[in-house]
């Protein structure tokens, strides 16, 4: 298993924002949100199963932190 490389996870959800923001979930594509966070889409594969997956993470993580 690999080590999560912090940098590149901020970066997907950064991503998963803006475009969800400007274009809605529907047009959030993982290959859009890779190519933004400037990643391949393999590697946001590495750390979510599917868009699904990635979306439902990114939205808990950031009400943890918004507490």
């Amino acid at each position: 298993m690999r080590i999560k490389d912090e940098a590149k996870v901020t970066a997907i959800s950064q991503a998963v924002f803006q475009i969800t923001k400007q274009e809605g979930l529907n047009n959030a594509s993982i290959s859009k949100i890779a190519k933004l966070a400037g990643v391949s889409p393999a590697t946001v594969y590495i750390y979510y199963q599917d868009k699904s997956d990635m979306l439902s993470k990114i939205y808990l993580t950031s009400k943890r932190i918004d507490g």
